[in-house]
C-alpha cells in the first residue's frame, strides 16, 4: 500500500483563485481540523489563467485552487462521485465570478473531516529553516493505523504550514481513476512495501 498527496493538477491548465484578499478567504484557514461548517459564507472565486487562454488546456472536474495550494475545487460531478462513496468530505459551494464558467457546473471546496495522528514522527525527517522552522518533509513514516483512512489531514504535535496537505491511500486513488473523476494528482510520499524510498522534497 502506498500513501499520496492530493491536489488538483495545474500543469498547463488554468486555476482558480479566491476574488481578493478579504477575511472571507482567510476564513479557509480555519475550517481545517474541524467537524462539519455549519456557518460558510459562500466564497467568491475566479479563474485564473497565468497565460492565454487560448493556450491552456480544458478543465477537468478538479481544478488547482492556487490561492491556497493545499485545496483543489471539484465540480459537481467530482462531488457526486466522491459524494457516492465517502461521507468523510463536506463540500463547500464555491461561486465563480466569471458567468461562462459557473453556467457549466456547480463548485466546491473539499471539506476533509478525518484528521488523524498516523506520522511517525520520531522516524519522519523534516526539513528546518534557521534549525528551527519546518519548512517540508524529507522523509515520511506512516504507522499502519493509517490503512484505515482513505482520505484525511495529518495530526501531528507539530503546528505547521507543512502538514497542511490532504492525503489519501491506494483506496482512494483507485476509486478516483475507476470513476472517471479528472484533474487530480497524486504524488506518492510513502510505500509500505517499501518504506525506506527516497522522495523528491514535497
Amino acid at each position: 500500500m502506498k500513501i499520496w498527496k492530493v491536489s488538483g493538477d495545474c500543469r498547463g491548465r488554468a486555476c482558480f483563485e479566491a476574488e481578493d484578499n478579504t477575511s472571507d478567504s482567510h476564513d479557509l484557514y480555519n475550517f481545517q481540523d474541524k467537524e462539519c461548517v455549519n456557518d460558510w459564507r459562500k466564497l467568491k472565486i475566479t479563474f485564473t489563467c497565468g497565460k492565454k487562454r487560448k493556450d491552456i488546456l480544458p478543465m477537468k472536474n478538479v481544478t488547482s485552487f492556487t490561492s491556497y495550494s493545499f485545496l483543489f475545487v471539484c465540480d459537481e460531478f467530482a462531488k457526486q462521485k466522491l459524494s457516492e462513496k465517502y461521507d468523510c468530505i463536506q463540500f463547500l459551494r464555491v461561486m465563480p465570478i466569471e458567468k461562462e464558467i459557473r453556467e457549466n457546473s456547480n463548485y466546491y471546496l473539499p471539506n476533509v473531516l478525518t484528521t488523524v495522528k498516523v506520522l511517525d514522527e520520531t522516524k519522519s525527517k523534516f526539513k528546518y529553516l534557521s534549525g528551527k522552522y519546518i519548512t517540508g518533509v524529507e522523509k515520511y513514516y506512516f504507522l499502519d493505523s493509517v490503512k484505515e483512512y482513505p482520505v484525511f489531514y495529518l495530526n501531528t504535535d507539530i503546528k505547521n504550514r507543512a502538514f497542511l496537505d490532504i492525503y489519501a491511500i491506494d483506496e482512494f486513488k483507485d476509486y478516483v481513476e475507476s470513476c472517471g473523476i479528472t484533474g487530480f494528482r497524486f504524488k506518492e510520499v510513502f510505500d509500505f512495501d517499501d518504506p525506506d524510498k527516497e522522495y523528491p522534497l514535497m
